[in-house]
């Protein structure tokens, strides 16, 4: 292969694990955290739709065991529900985590399109 340092960078990753670099400390403790209050069934459907879709699609792994503990550098993001015009809207809340706080803002820039551009 023409690139030996992607090459080289690869195969690290396949023996030590995909984890991005990161060495700044994860904040867990000073975080406050929201126990899930859902109580509709609509609610608790919604979430389990889109997962059952994401993992049909192989976009999302199967679910892990019950007993299972996150690893050093695994983080959850936050899901939730808004309701919009009578239908379920997924949010994932990639910022919940810390996962991006690393990133410095001047170089995570994110413009959102939508239809209301065309008309």
């Amino acid at each position: 292969h023409p690139n030996q340092p992607f090459v080289a960078s690869v195969i690290k990753s396949l023996r030590q694990g995909f984890w991005p670099f990161y060495d700044a400390e994860w904040e867990e403790e000073s975080k406050q955290h929201i126990d899930n209050y859902v109580s509709e069934p609509e609610d608790i459907a919604a979430p389990r739709s889109h997962r059952d879709q994401e993992v049909a699609a192989g976009r999302w792994s199967e679910a892990l065991p019950g007993d299972f503990v996150l690893l050093p550098g695994m983080k959850v993001s936050p899901m939730f529900v808004v309701w919009q015009k009578g239908k379920p809207r997924i949010v994932m809340d990639q910022t919940g985590s810390g996962l991006n706080d690393n990133i410095p803002k001047a170089e995570g820039k994110v413009k959102y399109d939508d239809m209301h551009t065309f008309g």
